[in-house]
């Protein structure tokens, strides 16, 4: 039998970093939308609340790190005005990630409070207040 120089760390390290891998070529190259259990890597954990949230993990999904977000900001305001909190959170703790995962992070984000076409939408309703035209 074979011993490995690897110890168990090691190993799961790396798997987390092939499934974070294959999650973000599937969504680069086959446009899948990700999901909440895809990884990300945090590379940067120089935000308090992130880094006492998450200790030394180095990989996080898309559902916790959204969770995250979405706890840092009180529930008790209006919905519009909590998810403006919530979003600013998002692109903050996505300063954290490398690019991709950052990109991949706040599509993943914008899909799930359904504001992905948000800024489209609020283009077309200004064009149609402005001059009636769609």
């Amino acid at each position: 039998m074979t011993q490995s120089l690897l110890t168990h760390e090691d190993i799961e390290f790396l798997d987390q970093l092939q499934a974070r891998l294959r999650c973000a070529m599937e969504f680069s190259i086959l446009r899948r939308a990700p999901i909440n259990a895809d990884l990300v890597f945090i590379k940067n954990t120089s935000i308090p609340y992130l880094r006492l949230s998450l200790g030394k993990l180095k990989f996080v999904s898309l559902g916790v790190l959204r969770e995250l977000c979405e706890n840092l900001v009180q529930q008790s305001t209006i919905h519009e005005v909590w998810l403006g909190y919530v979003l600013e959170n998002a692109y903050r703790f996505s300063k954290a990630l490398p690019e991709d995962d950052a990109f991949r992070f706040i599509y993943y984000f914008k899909a799930h409070h359904g504001i992905v076409d948000e800024s489209v939408e609020a283009i077309n309703e200004a064009r149609k207040a402005l001059f009636g035209i769609n």
